[in-house]
């Protein structure tokens, strides 16, 4: 029986889910106040800003998960073929500068060798998956390490890109590497302890 599917699905599923619990992190969530309740005029306007914040998290975590679904599907046709994986070829298909896709194609290696892991490993959920591919927390730590450090790579080498102001970049950039390096430890615990 082949469990390729059942597997990239537990991975894909795994990385959507990572993909809006950080967009929820780095997004402002608009708060719900007193007086909210009190004027009903002003619950109006907080339902149109959570609207927003809303599909806002779906766009963030719909751009997120673009590399991670070419990893997926580059490591899945590398496992299921046997021919060697194309990083370069995949950074290729972004539309950013030369040194972006240089970065971009050290977090698609990986990506997709972590990909390949999970997907020759024992499980029948995305923890079991994670175990037997790591065998144990420290191991798994080293390879969120990498992970964390190619993606802050790729985020440095793109901001010259961004037309909006460098503190607000700086601020989001920043955020997304604290609270993406702050997920996964936790997970990293959960799936070990």
């Amino acid at each position: 029986m082949n469990l390729m599917p059942e597997k990239s699905r537990l991975i894909l599923d795994h990385e959507q889910h990572f993909a809006f619990a950080l967009a929820g992190r780095v997004l402002d969530k608009p708060k719900l106040d007193i007086w909210m309740f009190l004027l009903p005029i002003l619950f109006i306007y907080y339902m149109n800003d959570f609207q927003k914040f809303k599909d806002g998290r779906k766009a963030f975590a719909a751009n997120y998960m673009v590399t991670q679904k070419r990893a997926l599907d580059e490591a899945v046709t590398v496992v299921q073929s046997g021919k060697k994986a194309d990083p370069d070829g995949l950074a290729k298909q972004s539309e950013i500068s030369p040194e972006a896709q240089t970065k971009l194609a050290e977090l698609f290696i990986v990506l997709i060798e972590h990909y390949e892991v999970l997907l020759k490993a024992g499980g029948s959920d995305f923890d079991s998956l994670v175990r037997s591919a790591y065998n144990n927390l420290t191991n798994y730590l080293l390879f969120i390490n990498q992970l964390n450090n190619a993606e802050k790579n790729l985020n440095m080498a793109l901001k010259p890109q961004f037309t909006t102001e460098s503190t607000e970049v700086n601020e989001i950039l920043s955020a997304m590497a604290r609270h993406s390096e702050q997920i996964r430890r936790k997970e990293a615990h959960d799936i070990f302890s």
